[in-house]
């Protein structure tokens, strides 16, 4: 319970400071405003600065979806019993295998001669950690020459991790930023034998050759009806972009490829384990169709709210329902 306390009590601090950066104002009435809105629409301090809520008012902050909701939603439609497929890189890359469109394996049971099979047979590849998110502790290996693989396989085979070939996305895709998988997030609610979308975002690589919104990238909104980008980029820094600052690719109205098989896709995977019902799927795009990259069985609400990408109205109508 202390460990707690002071966990909150360090977000309001952090959080005050951040929003009286962007919004200015005096930190004593932020922080007042700030703990009525815990009080009154169980927004953490996190949500307040992330929402934009010193701009909204009454009606527009009763919109969002908070962290409370979010937690019941999870409670709700996620078993305990089953989050280690989702978890454990290597259970959900054979869970979903008909969905996963590359080859893997794990840095625990390979051999030697796996590995140089598997390294010598493609242009680039990935290890990522067994478990995790938000990027870390992935590396990227382009093709080397002379005895280099075999110093990579010694150091990979003390990890705890799975090895994975690059995925090679489609042109469109591509254009978008080529040094990094540009990654499609779609939340689902899976309930009474239906997949449901709630929200998706675009993931765009910038100076990093991970795509991920919690490692300074760009993402966008996505039309979930549609495929089509539906807003500016921004990033978690409160920057926003018109264009990609290196491609230069204009955001709003991207189309992205195939989103109808995305769908598809997606309502098959979701009926695979129905034991974890609210997912947030990474997907990629490939020139022969989407492959999933990995499911977030801890959901994910906050990025679809951000201040920068919504006009002050949140998604607690979408989401809510699915509490009732």
């Amino acid at each position: 319970m202390l460990n707690k306390i002071r966990y909150i009590c360090q977000s309001i601090y952090v959080n005050v400071n951040r929003v009286s950066r962007k919004y200015g104002g005096n930190r004593f009435i932020i922080l007042g405003d700030m703990i009525l809105s815990m009080i009154r629409y169980s927004a953490s301090p996190s949500n307040y600065y992330y929402f934009g809520f010193p701009r909204l008012d009454h009606a527009q902050r009763k919109t969002y979806v908070t962290h409370e909701l979010s937690e019941q939603i999870q409670k709700k439609y996620n078993s305990p019993k089953y989050q280690i497929v989702f978890y454990d890189k290597m259970i959900f890359s054979h869970v979903f295998s008909e969905f996963y469109g590359r080859k893997c394996m794990s840095t625990e049971t390979m051999t030697r001669e796996e590995f140089m099979s598997f390294v010598n047979n493609v242009s680039k590849f990935i290890y990522k950690p067994l478990e995790g998110g938000q990027g870390k502790g992935i590396q990227v290996f382009e093709k080397i020459g002379g005895g280099g693989y075999a110093q990579i396989y010694d150091e990979l085979k003390e990890t705890h991790g799975i090895v994975e070939e690059w995925i090679q996305q489609h042109p469109a895709m591509h254009e978008l930023y080529p040094d990094a998988v540009n990654i499609v997030r779609i939340q689902t609610v899976y309930a009474k034998g239906r997949c449901n979308f709630l929200g998706a975002t675009l993931t765009i690589g910038y100076k990093n050759k991970i795509a991920n919104a919690s490692a300074d990238s760009i993402f966008t909104l996505v039309d979930v009806k549609t495929g089509q980008v539906s807003t500016d980029g921004c990033d978690y820094n409160d920057n926003t972009y018109i264009n990609h600052p290196e491609t230069g690719v204009h955001f709003k109205g991207f189309q992205i490829p195939m989103w109808e098989e995305v769908l598809t896709m997606l309502e098959k995977a979701a009926a695979r384990v129905p034991q974890i019902g609210y997912v947030g799927w990474d997907v990629a795009i490939t020139e022969y169709g989407p492959v999933i990259i990995e499911g977030n069985n801890d959901g994910g609400y906050v990025g679809y709210q951000l201040a920068e990408l919504c006009n002050g109205c949140g998604l607690k109508e979408v989401y809510q329902k699915f509490l009732s």
